[in-house]
């Protein structure tokens, strides 16, 4: 007997409702929205550098501020940078509230077992677990608390020694790491794991109903010659909402794929606002004066309009500065002949080392070729490209 597409909608939407009904009566976890403050909840980690137990850098409070406010966000980053674990946070915390009762997509542009190894991280922040410093213990303490640490009345750790310890099974209900990994909470919350086809066909993903929020991980790195049509089967998904987030985050590779379109689109929208050029050595400039816009209040004011993919560059040198980066290691970094570190660490979109062919020998000859071209081609080649551009 086959099952009808009705009969599997009614059965899943039964299924739903039971579930809520079931999660009603659980705790209602009310946490600080604060991000440094729900962070050290987690337990902070320890720096390798320093080591001393370190807070999140500026940069990496910003980037959840924006996926706050801005919510369709595109992050051009170094290597080795804690981006994504700084995503992974920000999610955690909205578990717990804008995210609460609806889904969350872990997308990857290379494999699954990178989407699912990011998904597990999430899960991470909330076992059972001993921190650095034997307090950071996953606990519950009130948010009232906050202004008297602000003040000074109150210390971190006596804040913690009198909060109340969360156990996973507070708050998770069910995990798998398998062939679909999934994370429920106990919330009615729910993620996903799932990977780009390499296949240059549109395939919506079909396990979530109810998205509010998708992190597309290693979104430069589809593997795809056209990769628009995996944007194409993920946006409509988020149609329903305004106010859901929608997260890029790759370092570049190379002058194509929809993550370098949306980065140049915003940057050609800012050069043209700001009345800058818009070239490799300017992007940084550019995204600098819209993000001091955005820190003023005055972005949507100043600007007059909203872009549709709100920008952050982060090269390595901030990485440097906030001690998450070795500055030796970037040293060996820049000697190594094999690594193209200006696009590795330095955020620019150069080649990447997989092409077909070098792009940085190639040049644009304009559609009307000039008496050096054709005196330097061969005419058969130039009778064959005719009136259209061609790259050498």
């Amino acid at each position: 007997m086959r099952i009808s597409d009705e009969d599997t909608k009614a059965y899943f939407a039964a299924q739903k409702k039971r579930a809520k009904k079931k999660y009603k009566k659980t705790k209602n976890w009310s946490f600080t929205t604060d991000i440094i403050y729900f962070r050290r909840m987690l337990g902070n980690p320890l720096s390798k550098l320093t080591g001393q137990i370190q807070d999140l850098a500026p940069f990496q409070v910003d980037y959840h501020m924006a996926i706050q406010t801005q919510h369709r966000v595109i992050m051009n980053k170094s290597r080795k940078l804690g981006a994504t674990e700084t995503v992974n946070t920000s999610f955690a915390l909205n578990v717990f509230d804008r995210y609460a009762g609806h889904d969350i997509l872990y997308g990857a542009g290379n494999e699954l077992k990178v989407a699912r190894e990011v998904l597990y991280r999430l899960y991470e922040l909330f076992m059972d677990k001993d921190h650095p410093d034997g307090r950071y213990a996953f606990r519950y303490f009130d948010p009232e608390y906050i202004p008297k640490i602000e003040s000074g009345s109150m210390t971190w750790e006596e804040a913690m020694d009198g909060a109340e310890k969360i156990h996973e099974s507070d708050l998770i209900r069910k995990k798998k790491f398998g062939p679909e990994p999934t994370i429920e909470f106990t919330n009615g919350t729910r993620a996903f794991a799932w990977a780009m086809v390499r296949q240059e066909k549109a395939q919506s993903f079909r396990g979530a109903d109810d998205l509010i929020a998708i992190f597309f991980t290693e979104a430069a790195h589809t593997g795809m010659r056209q990769d628009q049509s995996a944007m194409n089967a993920l946006k409509p998904n988020l149609a329903q909402r305004d106010d859901a987030d929608f997260i890029l985050e790759s370092t570049p590779n190379g002058r194509r794929g929809f993550y370098y379109n949306y980065w140049m689109e915003s940057m050609k929208v800012l050069g043209k606002q700001f009345d800058i050029p818009v070239k490799d050595d300017t992007h940084q400039t550019l995204v600098d004066r819209v993000n001091a816009l955005w820190k003023k209040g005055k972005y949507k004011k100043d600007l007059g309009f909203i872009l549709d993919w709100f920008p952050f560059r982060v090269p390595y040198q901030i990485g440097i500065d906030h001690n998450i980066l070795s500055k030796k290691f970037i040293e060996s970094e820049k000697r190594d002949p094999e690594i193209d570190f200006k696009q590795e660490y330095e955020c620019y979109f150069t080649s990447t080392y997989s092409s077909a062919i070098d792009t940085s020998n190639l040049k644009f000859v304009p559609d009307d070729v000039s008496a050096e071209y054709r005196k330097k081609y061969p005419k058969d080649l130039l009778e064959l490209v005719g009136k259209k551009s061609v790259q050498y």
